[in-house]
């Protein structure tokens, strides 16, 4: 029994070393993924003011940043989306074979593991605990089903990527017209990719014992956004003196 709970506590440190390596992962992921987001709402924000005449004014200076966070969008939701062939990446490919690794581990010694000796090991219990949940990997499972089916949109984003973003092809100096070849990316399409990775670090920041909330940013950056668009109007306002 002695030499059974002492395999049972090799494998529990095991799997909260690794749960560890995952979490920063995943925390790398969640940075990019806001990033992504918040280009997103700028785009999105600058649009919306331009096309309700509320700015006139600093046009190259919102233009500039309207192509830049374009190109952020695209290059974020590929990264995290697919792999590179050449370099060992972090995305959710990734990710989820990490976890479903967790999750074989831990499966080993369901029913086996007494939750008084998970306990025992340091500051670990509710980790421990939640990677032994039965649901890992029936979510690991679900979230490759989706992945995949986002795969039209992931060769969309790659199709950008490769042709504007990362790179230039070089049909574009003699052929510029060529660019309309490339996939239109719509705006539920890039909409449908964001709910993927938001509902994805939702799920496994739970498995690692926190939660992450996105609301906030997207609030906050409205404001912000309105409070320039404020300045801009009341400067517009104000009589022009010779």
């Amino acid at each position: 029994m002695d030499q059974l709970n002492g395999k049972i506590h090799k494998v529990i440190e095991e799997i909260v070393g690794e749960a560890q390596r995952v979490h920063e992962t995943l925390d790398l992921l969640t940075t990019e993924l806001l990033q992504a987001w918040r280009c997103y709402h700028i785009v999105n924000e600058i649009q919306q003011a331009y096309a309700n005449k509320r700015i006139n004014c600093v046009y190259y200076l919102l233009v500039t940043t309207r192509v830049s966070c374009e190109k952020s969008v695209v290059l974020i939701l590929t990264n995290l989306l697919s792999e590179n062939k050449r370099y060992k990446t972090a995305n959710v490919i990734y990710l989820l074979r990490a976890f479903e690794s967790l999750a074989c581990k831990a499966m080993k010694f369901t029913g086996v593991i007494d939750p008084k000796s998970v306990a025992d090991v340091s500051r670990t219990s509710a980790l421990t605990l939640r990677m032994l949940d039965q649901s890992l990997l029936q979510h690991v499972s679900q979230d490759k089903e989706r992945l995949e089916a986002l795969e039209p949109v992931i060769e969309k984003l790659k199709s950008y990527r490769n042709t504007v973003v990362a790179h230039l092809d070089r049909k574009l100096v003699n052929d510029p017209v060529s660019l309309l070849s490339v996939p239109p990316l719509h705006r539920d399409e890039i909409e449908a990719a964001f709910d993927f990775l938001f509902g994805l670090i939702r799920r496994y920041s739970w498995y690692l014992g926190y939660e992450v909330w996105f609301q906030n940013h997207s609030k906050s950056l409205a404001e912000d956004f309105e409070y320039l668009v404020s300045l801009i109007e009341e400067d517009d306002r104000r009589p022009v003196t010779s």
